[in-house]
């Protein structure tokens, strides 16, 4: 097999921006994915003066294709040449697109064996009538130790074998998603390159860009006719602009009833493009702000005690927040990708009945078993557990 490596030099040189005033969103502290050597780098965005490259990809299986990675070291290197030329701090950042919901392109993962043949691996398929979930709501399972099993097998010694497959183990664990695995892999293995990973499904980028995405809609028109004429000319200049415009496409998506889905312009409002779920601009402004409260108010159900469940209405009266939509609260919860370190299992029906969970009801239970069962012992009481 032979390799070819093409420089990508810049055309011409990149003009140094203009001053602004300002900073990084206060906001986005949570969101950087902290790994081993990622501190200073981290710090440095919060310098008014500081500049970003960035880049970034769809979440896979085992960090996904090897552009991956090409990308992200790019951008460590334009970082660092600008840096220089401009006498400015530049620190390059890496966008974890959990939102993205392409299982088809994320559940495999290729590499050579001892032989040098091409092996494929596949995580599993998702069924063609199940919802297009997003990969940060998209739990690996107990497949990817099968995974791991095969590439351990089919890697012959080499100097890098054991320390690369003790790292895909510590991240790509059953219990984590494609999303939450992919981001903290990466962050581990770019933190000795000064490269920051973002998790752009945390709660802070979800809050920061709600306002950003509703105003996408609300210039869905003008935002279309713009592409459309760039489109025409990109088509005049003789380039093929690869993208389809003028559909009536927005920029923003939605979780719908066929999982993650497109809003399409009508007449009247908007539809998804999948579904044919029709939407008016006031029901996703207040969905909008709905979820991005929802959303703030799930890190507050690490506080819920050990071995106890609670009801959905006592964590709204616990905020204090009682105008808040408890069925809003209770889709927030369902979409947390950590599933004990946000214990969202200790989250029960009103009438006590445990209620569903995102990875099994039956999953639920056996962990309220085993957090409740050291306080049975020493009561010798006898429990029954029921699931609904």
């Amino acid at each position: 097999m032979t390799l070819r490596l093409v420089a990508t030099p810049l055309a011409s040189l990149v003009p140094a921006p203009a001053v602004r005033t300002g900073a990084l969103h206060s906001g986005l502290v949570e969101a950087w994915l902290r790994a081993p050597g990622t501190e200073t780098a981290i710090r440095s965005l919060a310098d008014p003066g500081v500049l970003v490259v960035t880049t970034g990809q769809q979440p896979a299986l085992f960090t996904g294709p090897l552009y991956t990675i090409h990308k992200a070291l790019s951008a460590a290197a334009l970082a660092e040449v600008l840096g220089r030329r401009w006498d400015r701090k530049v620190v390059p950042v890496f966008w974890v697109a959990g939102d993205d919901h392409d299982f088809t392109e994320a559940n495999h993962a290729s590499w050579l064996n001892a032989d040098g043949a091409l092996v494929t691996a596949v995580l599993r398929e998702r069924p063609p009538d199940a919802p297009l979930l997003p990969l940060y709501r998209e739990p690996l399972g107990p497949e990817v130790d099968g995974v791991l099993a095969q590439l351990e097998a089919d890697l012959p010694p080499a100097e890098h074998r054991e320390g690369t497959l003790d790292w895909l183990r510590r991240h790509f664990r059953p219990d984590k998603t494609v999303a939450g695995a992919y981001g903290s892999a990466l962050a581990e293995l770019l933190a000795p390159f000064g490269i920051v990973c973002l998790d752009s499904t945390h709660a802070a980028v979800k809050k920061a860009a709600g306002p950003l995405l509703v105003d996408a809609l609300r210039k869905a028109a003008d935002i279309e006719r713009l592409l459309d004429e760039r489109s025409g000319d990109l088509v005049g200049q003789g380039t093929d602009p690869g993208v389809a415009a003028a559909d009536g496409a927005t920029l923003v998506m939605v979780e719908a009833a066929l999982g993650r889905d497109r809003l399409v312009r009508t007449d009247g409002g908007f539809v998804t493009r999948r579904a044919h779920q029709p939407f008016g601009f006031a029901d996703l402004e207040r969905l909008a702000q709905r979820l991005f409260d929802a959303r703030d108010d799930v890190g507050a159900v690490r506080g819920f005690p050990h071995g106890r469940g609670r009801r959905r209405e006592e964590f709204v009266d616990a905020l204090g927040r009682r105008g808040l939509d408890i069925r809003a609260v209770g889709s927030a919860i369902a979409r947390n990708p950590v599933a004990y370190l946000i214990p969202c299992h200790r989250v029960i029906r009103k009438t006590g009945a445990f209620g569903g969970y995102h990875w099994g009801t039956a999953r639920k239970v056996a962990m309220l078993l085993r957090e409740t069962a050291p306080a049975v012992e020493r009561a010798g009481a006898n429990v029954t557990l029921a699931a609904s």
